[in-house]
């Protein structure tokens, strides 16, 4: 019998039920994934980019890259991040295969197994399975829609020694939620005291819709805070290009892992997110947060309509998400039995959650930007029906 080693069994005991549901689909209206518009997706002529490839004169972009990335697409990002107040410059940047693998380096870069890990209430749910995967212990800060709350934060600090805090500052997966600018000030100020080291996860940043986004906690050039971010959901997650800003030093150390991994993240990948980037990407983000601001509204007014005085939720001012508290006796688990055999899917708001705990197993998380309206629509009224044929079993019972 083949043995294997215990890192692959700790990842294999790991299941991921976004991915389980994502591979639902033969007929199916999905909430489940964080998935940017398909017609948003294709709306760039791949075709005449690939062709601009090809036609390259020395077609270096089908050779060996380096290791830390495209030059100019590390040139375009450190421009490109000046609008969000970080200053940097391309040798501070490494492209990554997705926001995913910048993660997985940055957890392999510091983590040895017993250390700790700091996380928001509700966390990303790949984040948190690379974290246990490399067996670090993951602590949950409490949050509120402000983001992680700072007093409980400091009571932490005082009892663990984390290798870092991971947090997706602007409008968070699964929330929307996004930290406060004076959480950020005063994040600052935790990193003096304490001496910790902040990932901040930034991929949401540019899906802003009622107000502009608030600067990252890297844009006070402190230097305990690495910056990650993708360009998965702004223009295509098929393409997994992602990005870390770090002090060179730290780039450069990193660069080691990331050659172990898949020696540089595809040029090919690279050409077209540089070339999507250089062509008038701002009026394509205006497009893009217009449509998912309507496809936002479209599902608040039908989970008014549709589930009222079932659900509380609070609209996101950005992000993909809409994060929904169930009334009590509705059984998340049972819903989505339900809700799967009328062709709808979401998921279950405690797979977030790094431990279960009191309060976190009735909510759901439900993407608005990958649906059309009519499937909205459609989806959020069989969830309506599904919860009254529940409370209607309960009556007759």
């Amino acid at each position: 019998m083949v043995k294997i080693s215990n890192k692959a069994e700790q990842t294999l005991k790991q299941v991921n039920p976004v991915n389980e549901l994502l591979n639902v689909t033969e007929g199916v209206i999905s909430f489940a994934g964080g998935l940017p518009s398909s017609e948003l997706v294709n709306h760039h002529n791949y075709v005449e980019i690939l062709n601009r490839a090809c036609l390259d004169v020395n077609q270096s972009i089908f050779q060996y890259g380096q290791i830390e990335g495209d030059r100019e697409l590390r040139e375009l990002i450190s421009e490109w991040v000046e609008r969000y107040g970080i200053n940097t410059s391309d040798s501070e940047v490494m492209i990554t295969s997705g926001g995913t693998q910048a993660i997985e380096l940055m957890t392999e870069f510091f983590i040895d197994p017993g250390d700790y890990i700091f996380v928001d209430q509700y966390s990303f749910v790949s984040a948190l399975e690379i974290f246990k995967s490399y067996k670090a212990e993951v602590i949950p800060v409490e949050s509120d829609e402000d983001g992680i709350i700072i007093e409980c934060l400091e009571e932490k600090l005082k009892k663990y020694h984390p290798k870092f805090l991971y947090i997706v500052t602007n409008y968070n997966n699964p929330t929307g939620y996004s930290l406060s600018k004076d959480r950020r000030r005063k994040m600052v100020d935790i990193m003096n005291e304490f001496d910790i080291t902040i990932i901040e996860d930034d991929p949401y940043i540019e899906l802003n819709y009622d107000a502009p986004f608030i600067k990252p906690i890297k844009s006070s050039g402190h230097p305990n805070v690495i910056y990650l971010s993708s360009f998965s959901k702004i223009i295509s997650p098929g393409l997994r290009v992602g990005y870390i800003i770090a002090h060179e030093d730290i780039i450069r150390k990193v660069m080691k892992l990331k050659e172990n991994k898949d020696v540089h993240t595809s040029n090919l990948s690279q050409f077209v997110v540089r070339e999507i980037v250089k062509d008038h990407f701002e009026t394509y983000l205006d497009t893009l947060r217009r449509q998912y601001k309507a496809k936002r509204e479209t599902m608040q007014h039908y989970l008014d309509l549709y589930l009222h005085t079932n659900v509380e939720y609070r609209s996101p001012k950005g992000g993909m998400f809409l994060w929904v508290l169930l009334k009590e006796e509705i059984n998340v688990t049972e819903l989505l039995n339900f809700t799967l055999k009328r062709g709808v899917t979401f998921i279950p708001g405690s797979v977030f959650c790094p431990e279960y705990n009191e309060g976190s197993g009735n909510y759901i998380r439900l993407n608005f930007t990958n649906p059309d309206h009519a499937q909205i629509k459609t989806g959020i009224e069989r969830v309506g029906e599904c919860i009254k044929n529940m409370q209607d079993s309960i009556v007759t019972i």
